[in-house]
């Protein structure tokens, strides 16, 4: 069973690992996790996916990436999706 500073630092990993973290916020996700190493391996985890995903190149965003989506989705019975934006 996690601890509530474990709960509360658990949720905070993502953005730490992702750099996104700063203040107070960063402060108190890095000293927990020097002292936990539970959140600490968690933590590592987090930060592998995230080189992994900054290894793939971004996204085309678009609109014929989004029609192609959309069309698959429709061609699987799957749904549909509203019209791609403005």
């Amino acid at each position: 069973m996690l601890c509530m500073e474990c709960r509360r630092i658990r949720e905070l990993l993502p953005l730490l690992a992702g750099g996104e973290l700063e203040g107070s916020l960063f402060k108190d996700a890095r000293e927990h996790v020097a002292t936990c190493e539970r959140c600490r391996e968690e933590l590592m985890e987090f930060g592998h996916q995230s080189l992994l995903l900054k290894s793939f190149p971004a996204p085309d965003g678009s609109s014929s990436v989004w029609d192609a989506v959309r069309e698959r989705i429709d061609q699987r019975g799957m749904g549909s999706l509203p019209p791609a934006g403005p």
